[in-house]
């Protein structure tokens, strides 16, 4: 789509631009007519599978057949984490105002996906104490969690 020669000419100068640096939303896993939802819940549910434990298996299946709410929070490495107290502040309101109009946002549990790095040379509990969170605002949502799932990507990564 064409933009007017005016707000051509705006991008084009010094003028501050709409650029996303941050996101935080949550999509419903609830909705289950949408392919996207479709695919996530079967990746987390595969993922799940992956760690051959038959109770967290069923955990997940069941908190996937209630009111859950998958956690985006993304940003730029190079913004700072500060950003995002803002952005779920705003989220969270915005989820407040969905809510009072009716619309399915009232969550019982949220997934999310934390990215972190392991040092392969530990083992066990020190393995932990070791990780680094790529987004370290995340940490304190693994600290708040029922239950944490690890599951190893450096395979499909060039890491």
């Amino acid at each position: 789509q064409s933009l007017p020669d005016e707000v051509e000419q705006q991008q084009d100068g010094n003028e501050e631009t709409n650029e996303v640096y941050a996101i935080s939303t949550v999509l419903n896993l609830a909705d289950k007519t949408k392919e996207s939802v479709i695919g996530l819940r079967r990746f987390l549910l595969d993922q799940t599978a992956k760690g051959n434990d038959r109770q967290v298996l069923k955990y997940v299946t069941d908190l996937l057949s209630g009111r859950i709410g998958f956690l985006v929070n993304e940003r730029f490495i190079n913004i700072p984490a500060q950003i995002t107290v803002p952005l779920l502040e705003t989220l969270v309101l915005e989820m407040r105002k969905a809510r009072d109009r009716n619309l399915p946002y009232d969550f019982e549990y949220y997934i999310i996906i934390c990215k972190l790095y392991k040092p392969k040379n530990l083992a066990g509990a020190a393995s932990n104490e070791a990780c680094l969170f790529t987004n370290p605002e995340e940490e304190l949502f693994v600290g708040e969690s029922e239950l944490c799932i690890d599951y190893d990507v450096s395979a499909e990564t060039s890491l």
